[in-house]
């Protein structure tokens, strides 16, 4: 492939592009999705998928999305990157969304993909970033088809996020919604539950999400009776929050972890 492809460019070049769509809750308008599969499949072949749910205000089209998205369907996969509601093309009013609203928006990608002709339904992994990573551990525990997540920068605590911190626009409106929703959930306890393998990365320069939020996470996990469940929690030294300058790392630990350790490969 051509070294000076944009990320969308080589992902385009790649792959079978379609668009998904489909209604959450008393949300009037649809969700929105991409789906990208591998080119020439066999006739009956069927792939493992991932689930990409972006955090606050992130869409479907962030580079680091691409650049993953790119390197898994050139080993085989499909991967649906998927605009939260109130963002991309996705309806819905972000000063309102919950938690519990970006949980029901997982699990009907999770039931759209498991009708679709060339996706594995027994091989479907989940990728959740900051508050996406709170509503990906939510809709994991909520639906046995999450065989394998990932976590990027989760956050775990809600007591101590800043109230001002889910901002629209100029600033001028805030969202009280998703913090208060926060903190009716026990996420540590959501991961605990999860019976699937799990990479968390984290920034040690996190000054959003800090990182000793994942470093309880893993502890939480490892401390399971159930010695066969696979955990792992990088901290990349110097990354912050969204790890700016550190997309190519993030991608190639997380493709190489779903490729090798998910066990959907």
């Amino acid at each position: 492939m051509a070294k000076h492809l944009k990320p969308g460019q080589e992902l385009f070049q790649l792959s079978e592009r379609q668009e998904i769509e489909f209604k959450v809750g008393k949300i009037s308008g649809p969700m929105f999705g991409v789906l990208n599969c591998p080119k020439n499949l066999a006739p009956g072949q069927r792939v493992p998928c991932l689930i990409d749910f972006p955090g606050w205000k992130g869409d479907r089209k962030g580079k680091k999305r691409l650049l993953l998205a790119t390197r898994l369907i050139e080993a085989g996969w499909a991967v649906l990157r998927l605009d939260p509601p109130g963002t991309g093309f996705s309806d819905g009013n972000p000063l309102k969304v919950t938690l519990g609203l970006y949980a029901s928006v997982i699990q009907r990608a999770l039931t759209a993909l498991a009708k679709h002709p060339v996706i594995d339904a027994q091989r479907l992994a989940l990728l959740g970033t900051s508050v996406g990573g709170s509503a990906a551990m939510m809709a994991a525990n909520r639906d046995p088809r999450v065989k394998a997540m990932v976590l990027w920068a989760p956050r775990s605590d809600y007591r101590d996020t800043p109230p001002n911190l889910y901002w629209v626009g100029n600033r001028s409106q805030i969202n009280p919604a998703l913090r208060q929703s926060g903190l009716r959930y026990d996420f540590y306890g959501q991961a605990e539950r999860f019976k699937g393998p799990l990479l968390v990365l984290h920034g040690a320069d996190d000054k959003i999400v800090p990182p000793e939020q994942s470093a309880k996470l893993l502890r939480v996990r490892n401390s399971t009776d159930n010695p066969k469940v696979k955990t792992a929690l990088i901290c990349l030294e110097e990354a912050g929050h969204t790890f700016a300058d550190f997309e190519g790392e993030v991608v190639s630990i997380t493709a190489a972890w779903l490729l090798k350790e998910s066990g959907l490969a």
